[in-house]
Formats: structure tokens, C-alpha cells, sequence
């Protein structure tokens, strides 16, 4: 979406016509709708830069404050509109971001984790050498934590772009300049660290997004379009030939070169720092390992250079033939179109490996483990432990686990996982973890081996149960500290964040009976001899959730730190949680009215001609 959506923002600013408006609003909104909100803030951030661009281009050339004022206004305009046809996403998902891990300073995440992802100056030379740091999982040794993609874009892409750049000036060349310094300025995140904290505080939202890197999505989109320009300058199609190539031919040559012989004579020394950074990352793993990953590395980067040396050979080959007109125009863009495709999947080719789809049973097969557990009476979670802990067989056999994971999780989960763990007894029994996956043998007296590689855990609370104690606490962290407290029994006493509307007296002789469990909505029957508190082993997540007893709303009450209970008198009960949030239906609303605004904005308002007679 990002050439598009920038594209719409240029047309609108240049022409002022309504389509465009309806144009940009319908993109950003789609771009919204395919769920990378951070995508979507960064390119609106570009389009926010292409609009500086224009008014400061624009009233140079003497363009009227008014004009420049209406263009301003439509932009941001288009904007609302695109925030509203995604308001069905963008308002739960802004409702769930102020609970998840995204919160810890000043309604954001902590500036250390927000820059995790940042991009060291020095890894812009993968524009170059791809592998110079290792290339992706499996050999990069790099600043960051690990890395999944190359941001290689092509030596003669880079070549063009330059091209681009420096001999077709122009206002779209400026601004594509503009957005290369930027971007790349941007992803270094923590190493610009007193710039990108500016951001940080002042942009709203800024500080809900960590990887700072994605700002290279703008630079890769930029230098693609600016090597546009500078192919079309190339084969002519700009009207102002060149008087030589041979200077632009034999730079891009030379230059390439110069930079892959350098990297394949300091190939012991980049040996020398794969090790001491896989060393520093990784460790524990036996030394031996390391080393061969950072040989490996080593011998990458030293290819990657001499396919850097080549493919720049060819790069001022290609310039110099297309630029004397050598060739017909229309094979002189296959060339260089050809060259730029066989530059690219050098690296791309490495990382698409195309299988024949098979059945997902043949991914996730039935393990004696996965056999018995399906068979098990239900509602039971799995703590799978090792290697299976972030497995999907899991969600493809439909059983409940309290693995897996989440870059924006509850925060409340993630501080139990994190500060308790699932090594903790009473955690487990509160997450009503029946089983435990993966040990081949566990030597405790509340577990049982029940099937290969799985161990009941005899202590497992149900889904829902009643307490007859109860703590109350003003602060979160003495909740969460309960759980090391050796008097602390989550089945016989819950700690609570508030007061209750009464007392809590005892839980004997009352029973509670799981009617229903479904993703949204809970039902259960309650016989209580005396008050006590319903607790559940769900998710304290008041964004939405609501309980009923006896057809009357109750107030759920965080217990245990991050579960959800309610308060019950004596009595028979039917006690029903529901999951509706008035954040989806306000959004499906605004998503309904935005559409419809769009599409008006589409239709030709046309006035009758003055003396036109009427028929």
C-alpha cells in the first residue's frame, strides 16, 4: 500500500480533486484493515513528509496560503476517513493496547523495549553485502536480538537510485531523497537515541510500537521508485540526453568493487567478530557450535562480496551500453530489468524455498501425547514445556495451552509468566493446567505419568470455583507476590484488587457447575451455603467482559492478580460472562459511515448549465 497510498497523497495535493481524496481515504483504510498498524503510522508519517515537501515547494513557486491551507485540510481529512473505515479494528485494538505489555511508560512500552529492533549504522552496508553481519536466524551475529529478513535492495538498483537521485532532479526526486535520509535516520533508533526519543514522547501512539528497522520499509520503497527515475533517465525517456555514461559506468564499477575487495580482505576479522558477538548472545551454547556459525558467516559475506564485485562489473557494463544507445529502447530496458531481477534473487532465492503444500496433518501429526490429550474430559490448558512450548500443533488439535506467543500480550500474563512462571505449583493449579507436555520424566509427587511425554498434575484447579478467604489489596505487585507466600492456597483463598460489597465467610457446602465454556461467552450454576467469591481461571480483562448473575450485572473483580472472579450470597445462581465490547459495535459504526462517505466523495456532482432548459 505504501507507493499507492503516496502516490493518492501526491495527486490530491497537486489537483485538489475529490476522487483523490476518496482514493487516498479508501488505501489508508485498507492498508489499516490488513492489520500492521505500525506499517500504517509510518507510512501516513511519509505522507506527512510529502506534505511539508509540497507546501514548502509549492510556495516557493507562489502558490496562495489558501490553496496550500484547503490541499492541508483534505489531506487530513483523508486521514480521519482512513482512521474510520478501520475504526472496527483501530478502536478494540487501541482499547486492548492500554492492558497489554505496550503500557509501561507513559502509555507506551519502556523506551529500552521500544528500541530493541534499532538498526546500527553500520548494518546500512547490507545494502551492499547482504550476509556482512550473517544472514537472517540462522548466521547473524548483528546488534540486534535476531534477524528474520535481508534489507538487500540490488547494487544496480542502488545504482539507478542514484542516477535517480543526482540527474533528474525534480520535486518527486527531492522528496524521495528526503525520504531515504529519513528512514534510514529513523531506524537507527536507540543509537540516535536523544533524536528518536523526541518522537518517542511527543507523536501520539510513537511509543506503542517497538523495531524501529520497519523504517526501512520507507527506504526500500523510495529507492525502488527513485531507480525509476533514474532508468528512465538512462534509456532517454526524460528528453535531456546525457553527453557521456563512461563517469557514471565506471563509478558504480569501481565503487562495488572497491567495497567487495575490502570485505573479502577483512574476512578473519569479521571471523573474529561473529565469534565474539554469538559468544556474547548465546550464552552457554558450547563454543565449538559458535564457531562453525561464525565461519559460516564469515565465508557468506566473503561470497556475497565477490557477487558484489561482479554484479557491479555489470552494472557499469549495463549503464554504459544503455546510455550510448547501443541497443534498441526497448531492449535496453530488458537489460537493465534483467539484470536488476538476477541481482535481487541472489539474496531473495535464499529465503524462498517453495514446497508442495501437504496436508496439515502431515505438519502436525497425531503424537501419542496430542492422541491422549484430545481424549481427555474437557476444560482442561497444557503447559507444554521445552521445545513444544511455542508449538502450533497445539491451536491445530484444539487444545488449550498456555504457551505460545504474543508480541503485544495482556500485560497481567505476561507478569505472571515472567515474575511466577509455570515452575509455581499454585500458578498451574490457578491456570487450570491438568497436564504438562514434553519431559520424558518428572520426579514430583503432583505429577503422574498418564502417557508418553505427558504428566497430570494432580493439584489442577477447575475452570471455576468458589473461595471462602479472601485478601483485599490496593497494590497489583503484593497480589503478584502472593504466589511466593507459603500461606497463600488459591483453592482455598483468593487475593482481590478493591473491596468487596461484603464479607467473605466460607466456601463449605457450596458447588459450582461449568455449564458452558465458549471463547465469548461462560455460563455457570452456583449452590452457595454462605457468601464466598466465584473465581474463574480466565483473564481479568474488564475491556469488554461483563457478568451476570441472575440476569443482574455484577462486578468482575480482579483476583489472584490477573484472573476474574464475582461476588455471590447465599443462594441458587446462574452466573453468566459475556464478552461484548462497545468499542467493536461504535467501530463497526463509524467503519459503516466512513464507507459511505468514501464512496459519496466518488460520485460527479454536477450542476445544471445556467439557461438549460428542463425537459
Amino acid at each position: 500500500y505504501i507507493p499507492l497510498i503516496l502516490m493518492a497523497t501526491e495527486r490530491l495535493l497537486d489537483s485538489g480533486e475529490r476522487r483523490w481524496l476518496a482514493a487516498l481515504a479508501l488505501l489508508g483504510g485498507l492498508q489499516f484493515l490488513a492489520r500492521h498498524v505500525q506499517v500504517s503510522y509510518y507510512t501516513w508519517l511519509a505522507a506527512a513528509v510529502l506534505l511539508v515537501h509540497h507546501v514548502v515547494t509549492r510556495r516557493r513557486d507562489g502558490q496562495a496560503w489558501g490553496t496550500l491551507a484547503a490541499r492541508t485540510g483534505m489531506l487530513l481529512s483523508a486521514g480521519i476517513l482512513a482512521a474510520g473505515l478501520a475504526a472496527m479494528l483501530l478502536l478494540p485494538l487501541h482499547e486492548y493496547s492500554a492492558y497489554s505489555t505496550r503500557v509501561a511508560e507513559g502509555g507506551g512500552m519502556g523506551f529500552d523495549q521500544a528500541t530493541m529492533w534499532s538498526v546500527h549504522p553500520k548494518e546500512l552496508l547490507t545494502f551492499l553485502v547482504p550476509s556482512l553481519f550473517g544472514l537472517a536466524n540462522r548466521t547473524y551475529w548483528g546488534p540486534m536480538p535476531f534477524q528474520q529478513i535481508s534489507q538487500y535492495a540490488g547494487y544496480v538498483v542502488l545504482c539507478l537510485a542514484v542516477i535517480g537521485a543526482a540527474a533528474r532532479r525534480s520535486r518527486k526526486t527531492r522528496f524521495l531523497v528526503a525520504l531515504v535520509a529519513l528512514g534510514a535516520v529513523l531506524s537507527f533508533g536507540k543509537y540516535i537515541g536523544p533524536v528518536f526519543r523526541v518522537l518517542y514522547v511527543s507523536l501520539p501512539g510513537f511509543n506503542r510500537f517497538r523495531v524501529p528497522a520497519l523504517f526501512l520499509l520507507l527506504v526500500q520503497f523510495a529507492l525502488a521508485a527513485l531507480a525509476g527515475h533514474g532508468a528512465s533517465h538512462l534509456l532517454g525517456e526524460t528528453g535531456k540526453p546525457k553527453k557521456t555514461w563512461l563517469p557514471w559506468a565506471v563509478g558504480a564499477a569501481a565503487f562495488g568493487a572497491v567495497v567487495g575487495l575490502a570485505v573479502m580482505g577483512a574476512r578473519g576479522g569479521l571471523l573474529q567478530g561473529a565469534l565474539n558477538a554469538l559468544l556474547a548472545k548465546h550464552p552457554g551454547v558450547q563454543a565449538g557450535i559458535l564457531r562453525e556459525t561464525a565461519a559460516h558467516a564469515a565465508r557468506l559475506a566473503s561470497r556475497d562480496a565477490g557477487i558484489l564485485i561482479a554484479f557491479a562489473a555489470a552494472a557499469g557494463v549495463g549503464i554504459f551500453v544503455v546510455g550510448t544507445r547501443s541497443l534498441a529502447g526497448w531492449l535496453a530496458a530488458f537489460l537493465l530489468l534483467g539484470l536488476v531481477v538476477w541481482d535481487v534473487a541472489t539474496v531473495d532465492l535464499r529465503f524462498l524455498q517453495p514446497e508442495r503444500m501437504r496436508p496439515l496433518v502431515a505438519y502436525y501429526p497425531q503424537t501419542p501425547a496430542v492422541r491422549f490429550l484430545k481424549n481427555a474430559p474437557r476444560p482442561f490448558r497444557v503447559a507444554p514445556l521445552g521445545s513444544e512450548a511455542a508449538s502450533n500443533a497445539w491451536m491445530y488439535h484444539r487444545i488449550e495451552s498456555v504457551g505460545g506467543y504474543h508480541p503485544a500480550k495482556l500485560a497481567v500474563i505476561d507478569d505472571l509468566l515472567d515474575e511466577v512462571g509455570v515452575g509455581n505449583l499454585k500458578l498451574l493449579a490457578m491456570l487450570n493446567v491438568k497436564y504438562i507436555v514434553g519431559p520424558p520424566k518428572v520426579e514430583h509427587p503432583a505429577f503422574r505419568e498418564v502417557a508418553p511425554g505427558v504428566h497430570e498434575f494432580l493439584g489442577a484447579l477447575p475452570r471455576a470455583f468458589a473461595v471462602g478467604e479472601v485478601r483485599e489489596f490496593d497494590d497489583p505487585l503484593r497480589a503478584l507476590a502472593e504466589y511466593g507466600a507459603e500461606r497463600f492456597d488459591p483453592a482455598q483463598c483468593a487475593t482481590v484488587l478493591g473491596e468487596l460489597p461484603g464479607p467473605v465467610e466460607s466456601a463449605a457446602g457450596s458447588t459450582i457447575e461449568l455449564v458452558s465454556w465458549r471463547p465469548h461467552e461462560i455460563e455457570v450454576t452456583a449452590n452457595v451455603e454462605r457468601p464466598c467469591l466465584l473465581v474463574f481461571s480466565e483473564v481479568y480483562y474488564p475491556a469488554g467482559w461483563k457478568a451476570f448473575v441472575d440476569g443482574t450485572e455484577a462486578e468482575i473483580y480482579r483476583a489472584n492478580y490477573a484472573f476474574r472472579s464475582v461476588y455471590l450470597g447465599p443462594g441458587q445462581h446462574r452466573v453468566v460472562m459475556t464478552y461484548a465490547p462497545g468499542t467493536l459495535r461504535t467501530g463497526l459504526i463509524l467503519s459503516l459511515l466512513a464507507g459511505i462517505a468514501i464512496a459519496a466523495l466518488w460520485v460527479p456532482w454536477r450542476r445544471a448549465r445556467p439557461g438549460r432548459a428542463q425537459r
